[in-house]
């Protein structure tokens, strides 16, 4: 952060410009009183055209709005100090605002990379409805800068339209205002609308005591050319002097100076000698103010000669309050004093004079304009000294970044390269814009300060290295670097330097994933002295080294302090860094809400500060979380930026971790696990060769795993989750050991090991309900919800398993809880019961739950209906009926297919007793209608009522499993096992003789049939004889007559050494045709026979 605090205010620069003996123009009054008219006004005119001084008299004219007045100077082209100086301009007039804005500007770091935000802030806290005029005055001063220039123009914009700017310039804008001019909204007030008129200078003239004959008025105002300041300075000369007019313009004609030179010679000269060296002398000083004066130039009575020379029209007052007044020279004075003082005062004195305000300017504060004195005089020794006294504390920790940059920049290059501390300051000015460059100088200090003895600056040097690599994530730069960290007895004696040392060890633990020594390095350095930066590195390692260990409690409050602490607040390069933690924490904590926050101000930090590595992380962070979600477009995206950036950071780890994550999202979006099993070991050979620390070789492998698991390759997936466990045993990272063991219960479930897997989920759910861990880092949402769904059913922590489910998974819950609400398990039923019935009080809609197969079945809002409730069969089956064909159908259609013997008349009463029995069992009135509508001859369930039904629960999956064509892989079998279980018996088998349900039912047996035959197919392929046989079974029970599958199950029977139950299949298939159809089997079936008979 910029510290505003730090910026000298000087009071004359937010106050409008006074001169003695004002002339009022009231030829420009109409021409004044226009700039209300239009949004932005330039006054553009060289120096001594009145400009400032005439808008400025237009303040005292009735009717004119408050108006904020900021007097420019050069220093102010740091766009820091110019919105300071601009807040405080306005906050000079309103003074109950703009005090959040002043807070933002306090909370930035490097204003000039993020003054939008410090500007919207601005303009948003402007007042609304209340008219006023903001000038800008010498904004030459300032333009050449582009960063002013965009502030500028966004100013131009967004000012409210209540507001009017007045830019007043030597120069022509550099500004792009083609849009004002085009709408109308820019007026233009050049030199020649402020040229005096003949009848105007004699007014001025005469204002100063000269009553001219109208031929010397002539000649006068044509010398001059109505020029403002020629005119005013001409009039006091002449007035002093009392010269006459004949020789003072002949000598005008005659000279070959401009005429403001000529002027300002000859008026120097009529002053008395010591105003005359006192106006020398404090030429050379930023402004004039009785202290600065007195101790600058040693006047006693510099308050005195500073008015005498503002009677005189010399000075303009730029402040006046209680405590202070402030004045400067007249631009045309000024400018002729520069070229002139080093030739009226010897360069001792000029030494002396910057020298002795450069010490009153730094003991108030104002060190750039101290160093602006030094500098002027090349006091070199003097620069460094102040440079090294305040880098820190002024311009480090303030985010005085590209000022001190600038100022190093002023010294001879030979004294920077033999000064450790000032490459260290130089190396951290340009950290954020240029981190190669940056780290290339801090490596230059470090070698520096090593062979001058400065063990201080050294560490310093080499530990910024350390947190810069640390933070990119190059493990191997970090451990270049801290080889060099200078490691002596003498150098242990010092607190400061042994707190410096274990920061340094700790950063190293924690990165190799060290954690127990990191634990012990970090409760020592607690105990050492340590400064800004070491302490919150500190802070940030240890955070890391918890969180690792599953801390997250400690974790979390540790980050939470480092983000109220003022150092980080007020330093965005940390702030950055510790948001890159707070990301990982996160995703740990679960905290997604906050994920995305941390994430959006990563990416404006790493974006405002070209840093790459923090643009990666977030992307990354991003792209999880959309692929966690199932937005997989959005996650596409995020990954390729996060890839593209960590290329840019030279990140390769990072880069191909992220290429990994990029595998399982194209697993996610349909491509085959199995065709990138090749590409992910090549990926995983990548990384082994590049160090990645913070445990991420164990997400890579771990990522790995997931992706050979959906590839079917459950051995090696078995592999590379055992070696993530051994890995995580050692280093005691708990929260990441859970995570893996349920991956590898999961394995177990899929190979059929149903022991083994409920002992390891049992130690996976114990671990993370006792830590209350709610999220892992390599989580993968079909394996959570899947084996939460198995600790519930089998009561395993089913408490936390319930938790999980309900926190990670409340819609698809709700979608697929027709299973669940028949439950025989209380517990289950009680979850899923109230998980739907809090839903429906957020949303206010009711949610309604079907199961038609095997046995029909309604729950409203999560509450059974007793069949008793229906009253009557009829309305029963019409609430069927409607389910069946959704969304509406004709009355008519249903009288005839529920009451087909009955009249029109009959039918319809009848129709409408059964609506009213409907409408009474599903105890629903919704915000709009009714549960069921009859309207305009058509019946329908309510549109605002939620409909899930298992029938088509089951189509859906059925039509997925189907689709599915790699048969060897173990999860399409399991995909095909559960779906074979959602199929509970034929569809209504209440209604097997209503024709209106046939259709449907047949449909679906169908398709069950469909799913048993790839189950047996899939079966075989993978060895599973027994398994096959029963679906086999399954598939018979229903199609007895199915030569195709009989066949399949005597062949099945047979190899197993079943061969007198496949004999016994062939019997009962015979005596089937032969009872039923009066056929026999065909000869492929007697074949098969005859060949298991002989065998």
């Amino acid at each position: 952060m910029y510290p505003m605090t730090r910026i000298s205010l000087i009071p004359t620069q937010i106050v409008p410009p006074r001169i003695k003996n004002h002339f009022k123009r009231l030829r420009l009054l109409n021409l004044g009183f226009s700039i209300l008219s239009y949004r932005v006004t330039t006054v553009v005119a060289p120096a001594g055209y009145g400009k400032s001084v005439w808008i400025s008299s237009l303040l005292s004219e009735p009717g004119w709005p408050p108006t904020a007045w900021l007097n420019l100077d050069h220093h102010d082209s740091e766009p820091s100090a110019f919105l300071f100086h601009l807040v405080n301009a306005v906050k000079h007039i309103f003074p109950e605002f703009v005090h959040d804005t002043l807070r933002t500007l306090h909370s930035l770091e490097d204003v000039g990379q993020d003054w939008l935000i410090a500007l919207s802030a601005f303009l948003t806290e402007i007042p609304q409805g209340h008219p006023m005029v903001l000038v800008l005055d010498d904004l030459h001063l300032i333009d050449k800068n582009p960063t002013i220039q965009n502030i500028l123009e966004y100013l131009v914009r967004w000012l409210p339209s209540e507001a009017h700017l007045v830019f007043i310039s030597r120069n022509g804008l550099p500004l792009n205002l083609y849009r004002e001019q085009l709408s109308g909204e820019l007026l233009e007030i050049t030199s020649n609308n402020l040229l005096f008129s003949l009848d105007e200078t004699r007014g001025l003239l005469s204002l100063l005591g000269l009553n001219l004959k109208q031929e010397d008025l002539d000649e006068v105002h044509t010398l001059t050319e109505g020029w403002a300041v020629g005119l005013r300075l001409m009039g006091i000369h002449l007035k002093r002097t009392e010269i006459n007019l004949n020789t003072t313009l002949f000598a005008l004609n005659q000279t070959h100076s401009e005429l403001y030179n000529y002027l300002s010679n000859e008026l120097l000269d009529t002053l008395p000698p010591e105003l005359q060296s006192f106006l020398i002398s404090s030429s050379l000083l930023p402004y004039l103010e009785p202290n600065l004066c007195d101790a600058s130039i040693k006047c006693k009575d510099s308050h005195s000669k500073i008015k005498q020379l503002h009677s005189l029209g010399i000075l303009s007052m730029m402040s006046e309050t209680k405590t202070r007044k402030a004045w400067r020279l007249h631009h045309l004075m000024a400018e002729f004093l520069e070229k002139k003082v080093l030739h009226l005062r010897s360069a001792d004195y000029v030494i002396g004079v910057r020298q002795r305000a450069a010490t009153f300017l730094e003991n108030n504060g104002d060190i750039d304009r101290a160093l602006e004195q030094i500098t002027a005089c090349a006091d070199w020794t003097s620069a460094i000294r102040l440079i090294h006294v305040h880098g820190d504390h002024y311009f480090l920790q303030n985010g005085h970044l590209d000022a001190l940059g600038s100022w190093i920049a002023h010294l001879p290059y030979e004294l920077v390269l033999q000064d450790s501390w000032l490459l260290y300051f130089q190396g951290m000015s340009i950290l954020h814009i240029n981190s190669l460059k940056a780290l290339e100088t801090l490596s230059q200090a470090a070698d520096t300060a090593g062979i001058n003895g400065d063990i201080k600056c050294q560490l310093r040097s080499l530990l910024a290295m350390v947190a810069v690599y640390t933070f990119a994530n190059n493990v191997t730069k970090i451990r270049e670097t801290a080889k060099r960290l200078p490691i002596a007895g003498s150098l242990l004696k010092s607190s400061w330097s042994r707190g410096t040392v274990l920061v340094a060890a700790l950063s190293k633990a924690a990165f190799e994933d060290n954690l127990s020594q990191g634990v012990w390095l970090s409760w020592l350095a607690s105990k050492a002295e340590l400064d800004s930066e070491s302490r919150m590195a500190h802070m940030m390692f240890t955070t890391m080294i918890h969180y690792r260990l599953g801390n997250l409690n400690s974790a979390s409050e540790l980050v939470e302090k480092l983000l109220t602490d003022p150092y980080v607040q007020e330093n965005e390069r940390w702030t950055g860094t510790t948001y890159t933690i707070y990301a990982v924490l996160c995703v740990l904590t679960g905290e997604l809400q906050k994920l995305v926050q941390i994430c959006t101000e990563l990416l404006r930090l790493g974006q405002k500060y070209n840093v790459p590595h923090q643009l990666g992380i977030a992307y990354r962070r991003l792209a999880l979380l959309h692929m966690w979600e199932a937005r997989l477009d959005e996650a596409l995206l995020e990954i390729e930026l996060s890839h593209s950036a960590f290329m840019r950071a030279n990140n390769l780890f990072y880069a191909y971790l992220t290429d990994l994550d990029l595998i399982l999202l194209r697993i996610k979006a349909g491509e085959s696990a199995k065709d990138l099993i090749l590409e992910t070991q090549n990926l995983l050979e990548k990384l082994k060769v590049l160090p990645g620390g913070q445990g991420l070789d164990d997400y890579a492998l771990s990522v790995a795993g997931i992706i050979a698991m959906e590839a079917g390759q459950l051995e090696l997936a078995k592999r590379q989750f055992t070696e993530v466990s051994l890995r995580c045993k050692y280093k005691g990272t708990r929260q990441v050991l859970a995570g893996t063991r349920f991956f590898l219960a999961r394995i177990a479930v899929l190979q059929g090991d149903d022991s083994t897997a409920d002992r390891i989920l049992r130690k996976a759910l114990r671990t993370a309900e006792i830590e209350k861990w709610e999220f892992f880092w390599d989580w993968d949402g079909e394996t959570m919800y899947s084996l939460c769904q198995r600790a519930l059913f089998k009561k395993i922590h089913s408490e936390w398993a319930a938790h999980l489910l309900l926190r990670w998974f409340p819609e698809r819950l709700i979608r697929e809880a027709n299973t669940l609400l028949g439950s025989s398990d209380n517990t289950v039923r009680t979850h899923i019961t109230q998980l739907i019935q809090d839903s429906v009080r957020e949303t206010g809609l009711p949610i309604i739950h079907v199961n038609f197969l095997g046995k029909f079945s309604l729950f409203v809002n999560g509450v059974e209906i007793p069949s008793i409730q229906w009253k009557t069969k009829k309305s029963e089956n019409l609430f069927k009926f409607l389910i069946l064909n959704q969304p509406q159908q004709l009355k008519e259609t249903i009288i005839e297919a529920l009451w087909p013997e009955s009249d029109p008349k009959s039918g319809d009463a009848s129709l409408r007793m059964a609506l009213t029995h409907v409408r009474k069992a599903l105890e629903l009135i919704t915000a709009a209608n009714e549960s069921v509508i009859l309207k305009r001859g058509m019946v329908y369930l309510n549109p605002e009522i939620t409909i899930y039904t298992d029938y088509e629960r089951f189509t859906a999956m059925a039509q997925n499993a189907l689709e599915d064509r790699d048969i060897d892989n173990p999860i399409i079998l399991a995909n095909l096992e559960h779906t074979a279980e959602l199929y509970q018996g034929d569809l209504l088998p209440d209604n097997i003789y209503d024709d209106w349900a046939v259709d449907m039912r047949t449909q679906l047996r169908n398709l069950y049939l469909q799913v048993l035959a790839k189950q047996v197919e899939t079966y075989r392929r993978q060895g599973k004889f027994t398994p096959a046989i029963q679906a086999c079974r399954q598939y018979l029970a229903l199609e007895p007559t199915d030569e195709a599958t009989a066949r399949t199950t005597m062949d099945l029977l047979w190899q197993r050494g079943h061969k007198q139950q496949a004999l016994s299949l062939y019997h009962e298939l015979a005596s089937i045709l032969a009872q039923d159809f009066e056929s026999t089997p065909t000869e492929q079936t007697n074949a098969l026979y005859r060949k298991i008979l002989r065998s």
